[in-house]
């Protein structure tokens, strides 16, 4: 295969993989209509307890890694770009670089690499145990109890864990530099 039939072909997958993803998101969003019942109790406490678990009890992980960074990048990005530019230069590159680049980047690979795989488990093993049928026997849809709160807690605690880390990392790399470099 010659290189525009590789390109060609890579450029097909990606967006069948695209076009896959996106009929996923609709479909498992798409249970949650109007005229259904999904505020039950059930799906309720599913929706807890994987806020709890996605977004709860990252906050350790994230802010350990916010301080390194702040320490270690934002720091040293303050130094450098205070001798080059002036202050209103910083402020801006800083809020662009850190809150809109940085932060959701590294949030999202601690919460693919840390909730993702745990959530794969919990599925697998709950189809391996047989607790899907009951769920069906109780009334209680599959998509709404598994699919649906997972989803939602993933994106409020990728948004809300994106901007605490960058609130943190800024902060601590303002300060560490203050105290150092004066």
């Amino acid at each position: 295969m010659n290189f525009f039939g590789w390109i060609g072909r890579h450029c097909i997958d990606s967006l069948l993989y695209i076009i896959d993803f996106a009929y996923f998101l609709i479909q498992s969003l798409s249970v949650w209509q109007a005229h259904r019942n999904i505020f039950n109790r059930a799906v309720y406490s599913s929706l807890l307890g994987q806020l709890i678990f996605t977004g709860v009890d990252a906050i350790a992980m994230i802010s350990f890694l916010a301080v390194l960074a702040g320490i270690g990048v934002t720091s040293q990005l303050i130094y450098i770009m205070q001798a080059l530019t002036g202050a209103s230069d910083l402020t801006a590159i800083l809020a662009r670089l850190v809150v809109s680049e940085l932060g959701p980047v590294i949030t999202g690979i601690i919460l693919v690499g840390r909730s993702c795989s745990a959530i794969a488990v919990d599925l697998g093993n709950t189809k391996i145990r047989g607790e899907i049928a009951p769920l069906e026997y109780l009334g209680i849809d599959v998509d709404d109890y598994f699919v649906v709160p997972r989803i939602i807690c993933m994106v409020i605690s990728q948004v809300t864990l994106a901007l605490y880390f960058s609130i943190i990392l800024i902060l601590c790399g303002v300060f560490f530099s203050a105290f150092i470099y004066n």
